[in-house]
């Protein structure tokens, strides 16, 4: 986090070691600045089937988590942010609770623009999405962070 904090000072850093490089597309801002990602949205369903069953999860997202929507196969850094279909880079996680796919797509669509404005380094911007996206939440969001019941009061 300390470390996170001094990057964003600094405005450069290192931060990919907690980062598989197969989860990572590009760095470069250009082509993230400028990519539909609905070129590039392509994962296949024996990587999909891969990454449920890692995490324990027999069917696939209908049924499979609480709530009517159950839950979504989640790129961690964000195609937009110059994130792979890596299984590295995939994980399955809820539409519903406490910080959940929603408000990290919120997350993810700012943190797009901010790379686009240079007003937030690529290497950061992934490091949070990959390790820590709640906090970068908090920080680019609502500072108060995304618990559906401190959102709920708004």
């Amino acid at each position: 986090m300390v470390l996170r904090i001094l990057c964003l000072f600094l405005l450069t850093c290192n931060v990919y070691a907690n980062i598989p490089s197969e989860a990572i597309k590009t760095t470069d801002k250009l082509s993230i600045c400028s990519t539909n990602t609905s070129t590039i949205r392509s994962v296949p369903e024996k990587v999909k089937k891969a990454v449920y069953a890692r995490q324990g999860i027999k069917a696939n997202h209908k049924g499979s988590c609480e709530g009517k929507r159950g839950c979504e196969l989640d790129h961690r850094i964000s195609l937009e942010v110059g994130g792979s279909n890596d299984i590295s880079n995939l994980i399955v996680k809820p539409y519903f609770g406490e910080c959940n796919m929603q408000q990290k797509d919120i997350l993810e669509n700012k943190l797009h623009k901010l790379i686009c404005k240079d007003l937030i380094n690529v290497d950061i911007a992934q490091d949070y999405l990959f390790n820590d996206w709640e906090t970068a939440y908090k920080l680019y969001v609502d500072n108060a962070g995304c618990d559906p019941l401190i959102l709920a009061k708004k």
